[in-house]
C-alpha cells in the first residue's frame, strides 16, 4: 500500500476540543472528544491521562518510517499480523504502521496519542487496534505483562482463558457470560504485580465474537451487532440486562490453556501443567510478544517466574466442535469451586 494512503493532513484537535470525555481501559486512563464505545467510563480530571485524537497524525509521523511500508510488504515479514512496522521516534514516542493503512503514534511525554486511517479502513477498526495492540504497548513500558487471553470472575478470583487467535477463548467467554459470569476482558489480559499480587486489569464492556459463535450461542448472527461493515465479528454488550463487567481490578486465580480443538476427544478434560512446561506454554501468548526489547523479555520472564509460583496452570481438552461447549463450562465452573 502506498505511503501517501498511511497519511492524513495533521489537525491540531487539542484546541478544537471543549469537552474531554475520561474512560479507564487495562488500568490506563484514557481521554477522548468523541465517545469510546463499551468502555468504562470515569469522571472528569484523571490524573495525566492519555488523550486520543482521531484523525490526526502528529508532525513527526513523517519520521516514523511510512515510506518503509511498500518495502517491508514485499520483504514479507509478518505476514499474518496487522502490524506492519513499529518504529521509536526518539526516547518519548513510537509509531506504530499497519497493513490496512492505518498510523497510530503515542507520545509518552506529553501522554497523547494521534491515530490515523485511509478511507480503505475505518474509525471502528482503528478502535480495535487502540483497544489491543496500543494499549498493550502503553502497558508494557510500564512493566505489566500482557497475554492474549480473556478472563472471568470466578469464586473472586480472575481466571484467564489462554490461547491463540481462534482458539475459541472469546467463544467460551462468551458461553460463561450467557450464563451471568461476570467477564474482566476479553481477548487481552493487562497483569500488574503488586504487592505479591498479580491483578488482572478489566478491559472494555463487550466481547467480540466470531458470526459461527453467535449463531451457534444465540442461534443466529442477527441477535448480535456488528461491530462496523468492514470488521468480521459482532459485540455482546456485557452492560445489557443478563450480562456482567466485573469493572475492577482482580488477583489472579488460575491460568487454562486452551489448545487445538482435538477430534480424538470426546468430553472435554482438565489436566494440570506442571513444572517447566508451564512457562514453555505460556511464552507463546506474550502479547506484542514480537516487539518486546530484550530488557522487556528478561522482565516478563521474571514476572510470569514469579506468578507461576503462585497461580496453577491447567490445559483444557475439548472435542473439535461445540457440541460440548455447555459441558466445557460446567467443568470449568465446577473446577474452580472446588478450589
Amino acid at each position: 500500500m502506498p505511503a501517501s494512503t498511511a497519511s492524513r493532513e495533521v489537525m491540531d484537535l487539542a484546541s478544537s476540543c471543549n469537552e474531554w470525555k475520561s474512560y479507564r481501559s487495562f488500568g490506563l486512563d484514557l481521554e477522548c472528544a468523541e465517545a469510546l464505545p463499551m468502555c468504562i467510563r470515569l469522571g472528569p480530571y484523571q490524573k495525566d491521562p492519555f488523550r486520543i485524537h482521531f484523525g490526526a497524525l502528529a508532525h513527526f509521523t513523517d519520521a516514523a518510517g511510512l515510506d518503509l511500508v511498500d518495502e517491508l510488504a514485499a520483504g514479507g515479514g509478518f505476514a499474518k499480523h496487522p502490524i506492519l512496522h513499529h518504529k521509536d521516534l526518539g526516547p518519548n514516542a513510537s509509531a506504530l504502521l499497519y497493513r490496512d493503512g492505518t498510523g497510530i503514534v503515542v507520545d509518552f511525554a506529553a501522554h497523547q496519542i494521534y491515530c490515523s486511517w485511509p478511507t480503505t479502513s475505518s474509525q471502528a477498526r482503528t478502535v480495535l487496534y487502540l483497544f489491543g495492540h496500543v494499549c498493550a504497548f502503553i502497558s508494557r513500558k510500564r512493566g505489566r505483562v500482557c497475554l492474549h487471553a480473556c478472563a472471568v470472575e470466578l469464586s473472586g478470583k480472575a481466571v484467564l482463558l489462554l490461547g491463540q487467535g481462534g482458539s475459541g477463548k472469546s467463544t467460551l467467554a462468551g458461553a460463561l457470560a450467557r450464563r451471568g459470569v461476570p467477564i474482566l476482558t476479553d481477548d487481552l489480559a493487562v497483569i500488574a504485580e503488586a504487592d505479591g499480587q498479580f491483578l488482572v486489569q478489566p478491559g472494555r464492556t463487550c466481547v467480540l465474537l466470531r458470526p459461527g459463535s453467535v449463531e451457534y450461542l444465540w442461534g443466529s448472527t442477527d441477535a448480535l451487532p456488528r461491530v462496523s461493515s468492514d470488521v468480521g465479528k459482532h459485540y455482546l454488550d456485557l452492560t445489557l440486562p443478563g450480562y456482567a463487567h466485573w469493572p475492577t481490578p482482580l488477583p489472579l486465580g488460575a491460568i487454562y490453556l486452551l489448545g487445538g480443538r482435538d477430534p480424538k476427544v470426546t468430553v472435554p478434560t482438565i489436566q494440570p501443567v506442571m513444572g517447566v512446561a508451564r512457562l514453555m506454554q505460556l511464552l507463546p501468548h506474550s502479547f506484542l510478544g514480537r516487539l518486546l526489547t530484550p530488557e522487556q523479555r528478561a522482565h516478563e520472564f521474571q514476572v510470569l517466574n514469579r506468578l507461576l509460583e503462585r497461580v496453577p496452570v491447567k490445559a483444557l481438552a475439548r472435542p473439535d466442535n461445540l457440541s460440548q461447549l455447555s459441558a466445557l463450562c460446567d467443568l470449568l465452573v465446577a473446577d474452580r469451586m472446588a478450589k
